[in-house]
C-alpha cells in the first residue's frame, strides 16, 4: 500500500517537478522579454507547447488523454512531451504530430466503441 501512494505521488509530480527545467530552457516561459510588441508571438507559441508538453507528460504517465492510453499511445505521449518542452519549431512539429496521431487514434477507439455499445443495445 505505501509503495502504490508512493508510486501515484511520483506519477501526479513529474509534470510540476518538470517546471523548473522549462525555465532553463525557455526563459520566455517566465514572460520577461524585451519588447512585447515584437516578441508577443514567440511567448504565446512558447507557453503553449510548454502547457501541451505538460499534459502529454501527464497523460503518458496516467495513460489516459481522451481514452485510456495502450503502451504505444503511452510511449507516444511521452516522447511527445520531451519534443513539446524543448524548444525549438521542428522539435514542436514532432511533438504536435505524434499527438495528433494520439489523439486520433483515441478518437477512432472511442467511436467504435460507441458504435458497438449502440449496436449491442436492445433497441439498436
Amino acid at each position: 500500500m505505501p509503495a502504490e501512494a508512493c508510486e501515484t505521488a511520483l506519477r501526479v509530480a513529474a509534470p510540476a517537478a518538470l517546471v523548473p527545467c522549462m525555465f532553463v530552457y525557455e526563459p520566455t516561459l517566465l514572460l520577461i522579454v524585451k519588447d512585447w510588441s515584437t516578441q508577443w508571438e514567440y511567448v504565446v507559441l512558447s507557453v503553449a507547447t510548454a502547457t501541451m508538453g505538460a499534459i502529454c507528460l501527464a497523460a503518458s504517465l496516467h495513460g489516459w488523454l481522451l481514452a485510456f492510453a495502450v503502451m504505444w499511445q503511452r510511449m507516444a505521449l511521452f516522447i511527445a512531451a520531451m519534443l513539446l518542452i524543448k524548444p525549438g519549431l521542428y522539435s514542436d512539429l514532432a511533438g504536435f504530430a505524434l499527438l495528433a496521431v494520439v489523439v486520433t487514434a483515441q478518437v477512432m477507439t472511442r467511436r467504435r466503441a460507441a458504435e458497438s455499445a449502440q449496436l449491442a443495445s436492445p433497441g439498436g
